[in-house]
């Protein structure tokens, strides 16, 4: 196969995120190649690869697909998953990350290579909000995992010359996600019976919510402007909501008649509050567009409306 000039390769391409980015990149006209493990079913792209990283089957592909861009979605998801095996988290985190940008390295080392970080490298920050720069002290092998991936783009770009960069995505939620709070709250509501629902924590715990539909346009300012020069981004609103207050706006979506109590707990590898400074990323160009009322709305519709698929 002859490489293709816009040949994009996304990993993670059955993934909440990753899915909507191939999409994304395929209506744009790219040939978008994605990889996820053994799966029934694929996301949208050009082309498809049934592999787990990592893999010593990477290296040959992407010697002929050599990709311009990779965007690199793939890997685990689940903060208390990580505290319960985190051996299973770093293989899928930091071990499969370096296969990749080795792979890269060797094979297409003209690629610019983006990762998908995530805020939990921040912990319990100091101050808000939080800018790039504010101290890096994950509490959760998930958050330590991301933190050593970034390093690994920073190694790779000092060591090799490779453009790479990598974006700290805030709590994400839009269509397609069936895990973490938003998902979970729905579930709840939506569930038989007509008791209180319980949820973790006190409810005064904040996030910076941030729709899929924005995550892509981020990603998007970041392909288009960034250097490519191992920076980092904060990916998010910039404005912070309480659970509580996300909880009210999705019981009067899902299920009005339903009451809502918190436990009062907190789950270990949890923090307490997020809020992003995005003044870095906003000089690329980016500016969220879903507000946190119309993008819940959005989601409940999609929640209620789509069955659940069986997980892969």
């Amino acid at each position: 196969m002859k490489p293709h000039m816009n040949t994009v390769l996304v990993t993670g391409i059955n993934g909440f995120i990753g899915a909507h980015i191939a999409s994304y990149f395929v209506q744009c006209g790219f040939y978008v190649v994605g990889i996820d493990r053994p799966a029934d079913s694929s996301g949208v792209c050009s082309e498809y690869l049934s592999m787990t990283l990592p893999s010593i089957d990477l290296a040959p592909r992407i010697r002929s697909w050599h990709p311009s861009l990779c965007i690199h979605c793939a890997g685990p998801s689940s903060v208390g998953n990580s505290m319960l095996d985190p051996a299973a988290d770093f293989a899928g985190s930091a071990v499969a990350t370096y296969s990749l940008l080795d792979a890269i390295r060797r094979e297409a080392p003209a690629c610019r290579f983006l990762y998908l970080s995530s805020a939990a490298v921040y912990g319990n920050p100091l101050t808000l909000p939080i800018g790039e720069d504010a101290a890096v002290q994950p509490i959760s092998p998930y958050g330590f995992h991301k933190h050593m991936c970034e390093l690994l783009c920073l190694e790779f770009h000092r060591a090799f010359a490779l453009s790479t960069v990598a974006v700290r995505i805030f709590s994400a939620y839009g269509p397609g996600l069936r895990r973490q709070v938003v998902a979970d709250i729905c579930a709840k509501l939506a569930g038989a019976g007509s008791d209180p629902i319980l949820l973790h924590g006190t409810g005064c715990e904040s996030r910076d919510f941030i729709h899929v539909a924005d995550i892509v346009a981020g990603i998007q300012a970041v392909v288009d402007h960034a250097p490519f020069e191992a920076e980092i981004y904060n990916l998010a609103t910039g404005l912070s909501v309480s659970i509580a207050a996300l909880a009210e706006m999705l019981r009067g979506f899902v299920s009005p008649a339903r009451e809502i109590s918190f436990l009062g707990d907190q789950r270990s590898g949890d923090p307490l509050h997020w809020s992003a400074n995005i003044e870095k990323l906003r000089a690329l160009g980016f500016r969220p567009s879903k507000s946190i009322e119309s993008g819940l709305k959005e989601y409940a519709k999609w929640f209620k409306e789509t069955p659940e698929a069986p997980l892969p």
